[in-house]
Formats: structure tokens, sequence, C-alpha cells
């Protein structure tokens, strides 16, 4: 995944990681690792148990240019996302969500991982699937925020998408996320929802 604009909470970010650093060692409590599965809804209402590390079959071995649609119908380029063999995503390239704390790429396997800040790290993990029809899917992600070994920050991401038509080349929907921190982070919760168009790249990443 490759971030094309700056994300404008990065400073927030910074500060809450930073923040939680210093208070949970004084008042935190050790935090559970990332679920093996997850409940994931669909846009048409069904649910489906979702295992770490998997995504929707139809977008396996594809690369999408996805844009953020504003109120007024303009789209603006928002992110690249490529999907591996199971229609997951493994690594959050070129990162742009506080790089001072995260570095150049995001890992998205379940595992935790190290920031470039001492005592700070991370654990990431995407679930999705696809309607029985094949027409609408859903991702949801995962990012554990932990200092000194203490869970201090959680973010919860979701895509719900739509193809437009048979060919499964553009698809439309809606994103939306939130953070979860501790109490004594003021203006540390955060959440928002946008409208999304995606457009399949003409690549083959299959590898054959």
């Amino acid at each position: 995944m490759k971030m094309n604009r700056t994300v404008s909470l990065r400073e927030k970010l910074v500060f809450m990681l930073a923040a939680a650093f210093v208070l949970t060692l004084m008042v935190g409590c050790a935090g559970p690792s990332l679920p093996q599965s997850l409940e994931v809804e669909l846009p048409d209402g069904s649910k489906v148990e979702a295992e770490i590390g998997t995504g929707p079959a139809s977008l396996a071995n594809s690369e999408w240019e996805v844009y953020r649609v504003s109120s007024t119908g303009q789209a603006a380029p928002f992110v690249t996302l490529v999907f591996d063999e199971n229609g997951s995503i493994t690594k959050f390239e070129d990162n742009t969500i506080a790089p001072e704390i995260f570095g150049d790429t995001i890992i998205l396997d379940g595992q935790r991982h190290s920031t470039a800040q001492a005592g700070l790290s991370y654990s990431a993990g995407v679930y999705g699937a696809d309607t029985e029809d094949g027409t609408e899917i859903a991702l949801e992600t995962r990012i554990k925020g932990f200092a000194a070994g203490i869970q201090a920050a959680t973010v919860e991401a979701r895509v719900a998408g739509t193809y437009t038509d048979d060919t499964r080349t553009s698809m439309t929907g809606v994103f939306s996320y939130k953070s979860v921190v501790p109490n004594f982070i003021p203006n540390g919760n955060v959440e928002d929802e946008f409208n999304f168009r995606a457009d399949r790249a003409d690549r083959d990443l299959s590898g054959d």
C-alpha cells in the first residue's frame, strides 16, 4: 500500500503515542495481541468470520488506485493498494502516517514489530471477504501500538466496496476509521469516514 498524500492526523498520532509511552508505564496494563480471526460485515449485511491475513478472493494479485470523493463529487488521489495472492495487504509502503515512529513501511502480518522510537512497537493485520455473489467486498484493518510492551493505542479501519460492473475493474464505497487511546490523552479518540472510488491498475501481479 502506498500513500499519495500526508495524513493530517500525523502530529496527533505522534503526540498520542509519545504521551502513552510515558503514562502507561505508570498506570497501563498489558494488552492482547491481534485476534486470529474477526467477524467482518459485508455491504449487504452478511457477516463472515475472516482469518488474519486473508482478504476478498476477487482482489488477489491486483493493484488499485484509490480516490477520495468529496461531497461535490470531485475525486482526489488517496492511496495505491497492492493485494497479495490471498486478497490481503501485507505491507503499507511509502508510509506517511507518523513516519517518525513507524518508518517507511508498516508491516501488516499480525506480528509485533519495533518502530523507529525506542520502547514503541506495534502489530497490524488485515481481515477481509467477498459476498457470496462476489459483487461486494469488505476489509478490516487493526493496528495496536505498544509502549514498553503495554498497549497504548488501537486503530480500526474499514473498507466496504461494491464493484460497479461485471468486469470488476472499478468499485465505489466507504472508508472509515477510528482511534482509541487511554482516557488520560485529551482528544485522542478520533473517527472519520468518506466515500471513495477505486480503479484496478492494468498490471498482472500473479507472477505467472
